[in-house]
């Protein structure tokens, strides 16, 4: 019994290790070095998650050039240098094959009246495409010529549901979503706040895929974001 009162006395003490360790617990300096402590952590955190994005973006660029394209800027940008109505194809380098992927695109300079974004099988040179007929909208278009684009899209779209037609302006950013895992690719256009959805037979298309870009008008200029 002595002997507990001893341990008890001892615990309670004013310079007993626990006291001490409790007043250090509660003392404003050791308070202020745990919080400088985390903070430095969630720097260091995204810190390294900005390195790691910057790294992969500087690693993604476009490639593989067929016609009258040239490349910027390390890959990041490219522009159809060739003459009108020359159609000129260019890919990002990335290979989509097991994940939900996200592209942006800037398109700097746009007056193409037939070009196209999309996908194609990475290892077979001779797939087919799927994706977007991009087109230049501007008001002096007459409504018989919207008409007929209209009636082109709709019979592609419902026939082989590989392609349909969207109007870009100069100027707009377009979201590129790659989703391998249910088989779909969708494009947004961040300027006219729409989205179109392509829905993809993995039988008919395998993975893995690229993105594939083409134009058709000298100074069209689309860039990496």
């Amino acid at each position: 019994m002595k002997q507990l009162k001893k341990i008890k006395i001892q615990l309670t003490s004013p310079n007993s290790s626990i006291n001490k360790f409790d007043h250090l617990l509660k003392s404003k300096g050791f308070q202020m070095y745990i919080l400088t402590l985390i903070l430095s952590v969630l720097i260091g955190y995204c810190i390294s998650l900005i390195l790691i994005r910057n790294k992969s973006f500087s690693h993604t660029k476009f490639s593989n050039i067929n016609g009258s394209i040239q490349l910027f800027e390390n890959g990041h940008v490219a522009e159809h240098n060739g003459q009108d109505s020359l159609t000129s194809s260019f890919r990002i380098n990335q290979i989509y094959s097991n994940d939900i992927y996200h592209v942006q695109l800037l398109f700097e300079k746009f007056l193409s009246s037939k070009a196209f974004i999309g996908i194609i099988q990475s290892k077979n040179e001779q797939s087919k495409l799927h994706g977007w007929s991009i087109h230049n909208h501007r008001p002096e278009e007459d409504s018989i010529f919207q008409l007929l684009r209209k009636f082109y899209s709709f019979l592609f779209s419902s026939q082989l549901k590989s392609y349909e037609i969207q109007d870009i302006n100069e100027g707009a950013t377009i979201e590129i979503v790659i989703d391998c895992i249910n088989s779909k690719i969708l494009l947004k256009n961040t300027q006219t706040n729409t989205l179109s959805q392509l829905n993809i037979d993995q039988e008919e298309f395998r993975l893995p895929w690229q993105i594939y870009i083409s134009l058709n008008h000298y100074g069209d200029r689309v860039r990496l974001q």
